[in-house]
């Protein structure tokens, strides 16, 4: 249901019945909400291609979902869009995420809720993570919200946690950490174990306001300034830059690497990693997500 006067802003109403075995339909307990559109319609169709390309920083869809088909609806939350499936239309299949999903059991005993539990592919080369270890990899294809079979859609159900994870202290001091040890074992493996001595933690050190977080060194003595960005989600879940971690990688744009350490598991210790060097507002798209408003003028 779209709001009045509110373009781009949508109201879900879902009903999900215990008759309903489609296994594309549903909450995961991950919260990923598991759409199906009306039997109609297809992917070329403009409701769907404006659902497709949802800004949740700009618009919001509100979900409200019930259980039975004569129950009350619960608000569950705003939806973010995730992945779609492009091999199957009549209907259309999209995956959202529930935006702050926090739910107790207690919440899901009182309202009816059957979660979905399935089983996130998040080790997609098929072998266990080595312990205390970063698996080098090609940076991700770029994200252009073509869809994905239906085979991988529906093994892929990972939430993207990424805007709670960028406040998570404990996450990024472990990333920051292992790319430390990733970094000085590279160096030695390079016979620079001289320069291996000098890495320095340097969000550590100076505090998070020095624009980076760790300086190494190539094998060939220049210095790298680096900033780490981790998450346990996937490779091309969205990362978050303060002003002044985007300002120094602007002035320092020859020695600037941002290292992206994704499928982290803190059990393991482990996870995998690609780079990228230099401007980085040329590889990634910059959106702001918030403003400093100064009255400048009599109001």
């Amino acid at each position: 249901m779209k709001l009045q006067r509110r373009p781009g802003d949508y109201i879900f109403f879902t009903t999900q019945t215990d008759e309903d075995k489609d296994p594309g339909t549903g909450i995961t307990k991950q919260g990923v909400f598991l759409w199906k559109s009306k039997a109609v319609q297809q992917l070329k169709d403009p409701q769907i291609r404006r659902f497709i390309a949802h800004d949740d920083l700009v618009n919001s869809i509100y979900l409200f979902y019930r259980q039975k088909m004569f129950g009350r609806y619960t608000y569950m939350g705003r939806l973010k869009y995730l992945r779609h499936d492009r091999s199957r239309q009549r209907p259309v299949y999209i995956q959202w995420q529930v935006l702050d999903w926090a739910i107790s059991q207690k919440e899901v005993n009182r309202l009816g809720l059957v979660l979905h539990d399935i089983a996130m592919e998040s080790n997609t080369t098929g072998h266990c993570p080595v312990r205390s270890k970063l698996e080098q990899t090609m940076p991700p294809q770029i994200c252009l919200r073509d869809g994905m079979p239906t085979e991988s859609f529906l093994k892929n159900t990972k939430p993207d946690y990424s805007c709670q994870e960028a406040h998570e202290t404990e996450l990024n001091i472990a990333g920051e950490k292992i790319v430390i040890a990733y970094e000085k074992r590279s160096l030695i493996e390079s016979g620079r174990a001289d320069l291996a001595h000098m890495v320095r933690h340097v969000a550590a050190i100076e505090g998070e306001y020095a624009g980076y977080d760790i300086e190494s060194y190539t094998p060939q003595g220049a210095v790298k300034y680096i900033e780490v960005k981790t998450t346990r989600g996937l490779a091309d879940a969205p990362f978050y830059l303060k002003n002044h971690e985007l300002e120094f990688a602007r002035r320092h744009p020859q020695n600037y690497y941002l290292y992206r350490v994704y499928e982290y598991d803190e059990v393991l210790n482990a996870g995998k990693l690609y780079l990228s060097q230099g401007n980085i507002q040329e590889r990634f798209q910059m959106t702001p997500t918030g403003y400093r408003a100064v009255l400048i003028r009599p109001l």
